[in-house]
């Protein structure tokens, strides 16, 4: 039976963790061990993570002095793991009832895999329309995947030990699909199982999932320099996608931003049609979306979400184009820095 080590980052919100490592306690087997990473928590975190470490066995509580942030945490715990698959679970998730013997399944009848991840189920705890919202939208996404991918869910997600590559730990946000794309890039094979499903305890506000939907394309946009993302979407590239990016999504969002900047920015009776030929291919891209809200949460809140989604885009297409520009020039700057030290280590090797 493979035995895992399961690591999980915490800082703070010691009622979820408590959720959390109750579920995983009760889904162990022998062998198998809970690292918990404390990312310098609170007293009330700490004394939770202290109790349970005297409590159980299978418990290992690690305590960084500083936080230094989930990407940092989890390579802590990988480089502790004494097991052969490191499974990364959030904190802020409930792992789901069967859901650690799927990943040793999965890996059993995958013996080539490197990694398995998963995504989020639609139950949700939080009754507001924009966790909702979000939570329901990325369980849609996630199941458009085919069965290799080239990203990582960082919320839960197994690596096996001798592929691990340390997780990214700059330009925090976005570094499980980083990780997920450099894995793929040196030829590890990466797979979703979309039974692998957790409930993820976040809850959104207006503000809040305004500010998630800027800053994650703000930050995706370095991965789209990173690894030429724009590969996926020409129509004469390799026809993948990128991350969990898919083709639709980048048509809808371009197209969104295309109506409202012609409504603001052309005058009315020229541009017209062709912002209302804009929104009507938009309701049409997003078709199958629609469909599925109607099936899960009924016709008022998806004709509530036709028109939350419409500028929702909108804001992920700012955040996306702001971070080309904040991340291309980061990136050109970095490497025109680096071209020239070498530049003038030669020089001072020629003398």
């Amino acid at each position: 039976m493979s035995q895992l080590s399961i690591i999980v980052p915490a800082f703070n919100r010691a009622d979820l963790l408590q959720i959390c490592l109750g579920n995983l306690l009760a889904q162990l087997l022998p062998g198998d061990e809970i690292l918990v990473v404390d990312d310098a928590s609170h007293e009330e975190a700490r004394r939770l993570l202290e109790k349970l470490d005297d409590e159980h066995p299978s418990i290992r509580v690690y305590r960084l002095h500083q936080n230094y942030g989930q990407g940092h945490a989890r390579n802590h715990g990988a480089g502790l793991a004494n097991n052969p698959y490191l499974v990364f679970v959030d904190s802020d998730v409930d792992i789901g009832p069967g859901n650690l013997q799927r990943i040793r399944d999965f890996f059993q009848s995958h013996p080539r895999a490197s990694a398995v991840t998963g995504r989020l189920s639609l139950t949700h705890p939080y009754p507001s329309f924009f966790s909702r919202y979000k939570n329901i939208y990325m369980n849609y996404i996630f199941g458009l995947q085919s069965e290799k991918v080239n990203f990582l869910y960082g919320s839960v997600c197994a690596i096996r030990k001798i592929d691990f590559i340390p997780w990214p730990e700059k330009f925090l946000g976005v570094e499980d699909s980083e990780l997920g794309l450099k894995m793929t890039e040196e030829g590890k094979e990466l797979f979703f199982l979309p039974k692998l499903e957790v409930v993820h305890f976040k809850n959104y506000s207006f503000l809040s999932l305004l500010k998630n939907d800027f800053f994650v394309p703000f930050g995706f946009a370095r991965c789209f320099w990173l690894f030429q993302g724009w590969r996926a979407y020409l129509p004469w590239g390799d026809n993948r996608n990128f991350s969990h990016i898919k083709k639709e999504q980048v048509y809808s969002l371009l197209l969104v931003s295309c109506c409202l900047s012609a409504f603001f920015l052309v005058p009315s009776q020229i541009i017209a049609p062709f912002v209302y030929i804009g929104v009507l291919l938009f309701l049409i891209l997003n078709f199958k979306f629609w469909k599925f809200l109607v099936q899960h949460e009924g016709f008022r809140f998806t004709f509530i979400a036709i028109f939350w989604t419409f500028f929702d885009q909108f804001v992920m297409m700012l955040g996306a184009l702001s971070g080309l520009i904040f991340h291309g020039y980061y990136l050109l700057v970095k490497e025109r820095h680096a071209k020239e030290k070498t530049t003038g280590e030669r020089v001072d090797e020629h003398g």
